[in-house]
């Protein structure tokens, strides 16, 4: 529990650190709670356009100093600042705010009376600062901070509601912390506190940071699908030559498995890297390793991955099934004479072990690759119309399987012509894209097959309009491939599409593919975006997509065309920033045109129960079918805040499962949990639910 809550607060701190003993980790995890919006300011504010409001803007010219005054407010896609009075320095890149500041990094909430940060160094300072981190609160008197390390004085920490008040159940106060990013950590003065009174009372405490791997690690627990579970972890370092770990998981209900994920350094220029996996299934009888690589000699990459799957089924006609299943991948960039090469190789290869005891599988069809291996040559670029030629080499092996078993040779070459982009004439003032491939394949049965693939491509984009034609044919010549997962099918169609962007709204106007081989339109549809401007505490997103039959109309009807509605999709999002008055709303429903009704409805819904009382949360998820005219599913969850620990109630309608869940504030990731049967009329304690 304690390591997961370390690890997760310093990540903000960019420092490796590993886990203390339990009780010396409680004052860390206060100032490493504290450091998000210190590193919220270092990855929101810098690089990106701020926007300044408020009552009264003065700008210097001389100075490059921006005051504002009176509701003051800056803020962009990330972070969100008001107070009294803003000030911000374009020259040296730095701003302030100080009087009543309210600092919004996503859902956390920051308040305080003054805070100044330099955008280009990282450096800065909080004075009389309040955090509110999801159900963790913190007060500290002056904060420090910079990229190397982080500085804090009079320190308090609680998950409780009321810190500000006496009567909270714990508290931890200290009266100075310092960080050395990645090095070490120094807490004076730490006095841990319960209802009042001070149960440990330390003056001085020093914590390593630097990162050492823990020797052993373990995980038990409880599913309806495993049943009794475990994993055991072992991480090892050899000289910082073969590093890696080592897992066995074991589940009741299902079997063993075993990871493995390594890499050896042979050099600076050479390593490589793989991860291998084992799982045996003991009630289906079956075996499947897998592994995953990563090689890099020098001057190259290689990576790709290896399956093997091994299955015995007794059925009930007693005969058994046994079958072997390989499949291999590898890819990457190879260096030959000076050039760089790009090359895949791929295997399939399945292996009928029962033979002719069952036959029920002698006639699965399947395309084996016995290998199949590609070759990228480096691209070329021609003087003519300024293009470039790309070309692909490839020789596969191949075996059919089934009721035509059928074994062979391919080589295929494939040249790809690129033309650079080049605008249009007058009446057509279109970016416009050309792209051919000629792809010729040859059988070791004496087959020959020439395919032709044409993609034309135009864009315009003028002020907030944005249109797109795309046209692509492709025409197959010769013979058909002897192969029946290799051949090649012609096609023909064209496509259309007309956006406008504005602030906040995206509007597709009309979007439609139509098919020259069938002769008709593939259907089209329009949509549009609503979202809230940036920086409001309540984001929301409403969106609607409208989709259309175009009967028998041909290309030639156009603008005309016999255009009929089909459906309506809607879907409103409403995401709330204050975690602690929040409400939340999701809902989307479909509306059939040809039936005249409503298909369906999901809806999700995060209140406070404020006419009850402001501790309880409601959760409500639902599904409503029309043509049932009933709610096919309904789930209910109940937050309730009990002082420092947090209770969770939730029911399933259609699964009919009951949970309780109690866990305190400050370890919300290992909840307790009771679990009641519905089928068997038992409540059940469970340790974790945890299915794969």
């Amino acid at each position: 529990m304690w390591k997961k809550l370390y690890l997760f607060f310093t990540r903000a701190l960019r420092c490796p650190v590993t886990a203390p003993e339990p009780v010396l980790l409680l004052v860390p995890l206060i100032i490493l709670a504290f450091s998000s919006p210190v590193s919220a300011l270092d990855s929101t504010m810098a690089g990106k356009k701020v926007v300044v409001l408020g009552d009264y803007v003065e700008y210097n010219t001389h100075t490059q100093d921006v005051v504002v005054k009176g509701r003051a407010r800056a803020f962009n896609s990330d972070m969100n600042i008001t107070a009294d009075t803003l000030q911000a320095n374009i020259g040296e890149n730095r701003i302030f705010a100080y009087s009543n500041v309210i600092f919004w990094d996503k859902t956390d909430k920051n308040t305080g009376d003054f805070i100044y940060y330099n955008m280009k160094t990282g450096e800065g300072y909080l004075e009389k600062a309040t955090v509110y981190r999801g159900a963790q609160i913190i007060r500290a008197g002056r904060l420090d901070f910079s990229p190397t390390y982080l500085e804090a004085k009079d320190l308090e920490f609680s998950t409780c509601e009321h810190l500000e008040t006496s009567h909270e159940d714990y508290k931890i106060s200290a009266g100075y912390l310092f960080i050395k990013r990645g090095e070490y950590m120094e807490i004076k003065d730490m006095k841990v506190w319960f209802q009042d009174k001070v149960i440990r009372n330390q003056k001085y405490q020093y914590q390593d940071l630097r990162e050492t791997p823990r020797l052993f690690r373990q995980r038990l627990g409880y599913s309806r699908y495993n049943g009794a579970y475990g994993n055991i972890t072992l991480p090892y370092n050899i000289r910082d030559i073969r590093k890696g770990t080592a897992n066995l998981n074991f589940y009741q209900e299902r079997g063993t498995g075993l990871a493995l994920n390594e890499s050896l350094s042979f050099s600076k220029d050479q390593s490589i890297t793989y991860s291998y996996s084992y799982f045996g299934d003991t009630k289906n009888d079956t075996v499947d390793h897998k592994m995953n690589f990563s090689y890099s000699p020098r001057g190259a990459n290689i990576s790709g991955n290896v399956r093997a799957a091994y299955s015995s089924l007794a059925l009930a006609s007693g005969e058994p099934n046994q079958e072997l299943n390989l499949n291999a991948d590898a890819s990457g960039k190879l260096a030959w004479l000076g050039r760089t090469f790009n090359a895949s190789a791929s295997l399939v290869n399945r292996i009928d072990i029962d033979g002719d005891n069952y036959r029920g599988d002698d006639y699965y069809s399947l395309l084996e690759k016995l290998p199949e291996i590609q070759v990228t040559l480096p691209q070329q670029k021609l003087k003519l119309f300024s293009t470039n030629m790309d070309q692909r080499l490839m020789l596969a092996r191949y075996h059919q399987s089934g009721y035509s078993s059928f074994r062979g040779n391919k080589y295929s070459l494939t040249n790809a012509l690129n033309l650079t982009p080049f605008k249009g004439v007058k009446y057509f003032p279109f970016t416009i894209r050309v792209n051919e491939d000629v792809l010729f394949n040859y059988y070791s049965s004496g087959e020959f097959m020439q395919v032709n693939s044409l993609r034309l491509q135009a864009d315009q984009s003028k002020g907030k309009l944005r249109s797109s034609m795309r046209y692509e044919k492709k025409n197959v010549l010769g013979d058909s491939s002897p192969f029946r997962f290799d051949n090649e099918s012609e096609r023909e169609y064209f496509f259309f599409s007309t956006d406008l962007n504005m602030k906040n709204v995206t509007l597709k106007l009309f979007s439609t593919t139509y098919d020259f081989d069938r002769k008709l339109f593939g259907g089209a549809y329009s949509d549009l975006r609503i979202s809230s401007e940036q920086g409001r505490s309540n984001k929301w997103t409403l969106y609607l997509k409208t989709d259309y039959d175009l009967g028998d109309s041909k290309i030639e009807d156009t603008p005309r065309l016999d255009t009929k509605l089909k459906s309506i999709y809607s879907q409103y999002t409403l995401r709330p920033e204050d975690t602690f008055n929040r409400f939340g709303l999701t809902f989307s429903a479909r509306y059939d045109a040809d039936k005249k009704v409503m298909q369906d409805f999901n809806g999700t819904m995060n209140f406070v129960l404020k006419p009850l009382t402001r501790k309880a949360h409601l959760t409500l998820n639902t599904r409503y079918d029309y043509t049932r005219n009933q709610f096919t599913t309904m789930k209910y969850d109940l937050d309730y805040d009990l002082h420092c620990f947090d209770s969770k109630l939730s029911y399933n309608t259609q699964d009919k499962d009951v949970w309780l869940e109690f866990s305190l504030k400050a370890s919300p990731q290992k909840p307790t949990k009771l679990f009641y049967d519905y089928d068997k009329k038992k409540l059940k304690p469970i340790m974790r639910r945890y299915d794969i």
